[in-house]
């Protein structure tokens, strides 16, 4: 038992010793998304508009961290009925998208459609974690509130307004060679 103890204990030495590029991280595909609830839009005479606000505080010394973001309205069989990529979503500023009977596939009857708003970040992390930073929140320039309303096309009167959100896709992260 003794033995074992040495050399785990050795190997751990031998791991702490090989620098901080042994114990950095890189983020492969890091992604972040959150949906909305499914709500009933009757095309014809509503309009469903997604908004997504980057809460993020501007960042120190004038250097903005990059905020890219996409939004989709899905159906209730997730296909993705329209979509907006915004390749930079700055602290403060704000993003919509909206769906129409105008959306709607040329000669497609519906009375009411069942749709979800989407909203994805993946903040490209080409630079090594540093050892000790998290590898779930690299990221510190996109905080993102996300709402979804329904409103009257004719009138503009907000009909449905909700900011619940769920988390549905998870970052991940891979270690880096540790070759040096």
């Amino acid at each position: 038992m003794k033995n074992h103890l040495v050399g785990i204990t050795a190997l751990m030495a031998l791991a702490y010793s090989a620098g901080p590029a042994a114990a950095q991280t890189t983020a492969s595909s890091y992604q972040f998304a959150v949906t909305t609830g499914l709500v009933g839009l009757m095309p014809s005479t509503q309009t469903a508009q997604l908004n997504v606000l980057n809460l993020a505080a501007p960042a120190a010394g004038g250097t903005a961290a990059s905020c890219p973001i996409d939004l989709e309205f899905r159906d209730a069989q997730n296909s993705v009925r329209k979509s907006l990529q915004v390749a930079n979503l700055t602290a403060g500023t704000a993003a919509s998208l909206t769906f129409n009977l105008t959306d709607m596939p040329a000669g497609t009857v519906v009375f009411r459609l069942d749709i979800r708003g989407v909203v994805r970040s993946n903040p490209a992390v080409t630079a090594p974690i540093a050892s000790g930073a998290s590898p779930l929140f690299p990221i510190v320039g996109c905080a993102l509130l996300t709402t979804l309303e329904l409103f009257d096309t004719t009138t503009g009167v907000t009909q449905t307004f909700t900011s619940d959100t769920r988390p549905f896709a998870y970052p991940a992260a891979t270690a880096l060679n540790s070759a040096h």
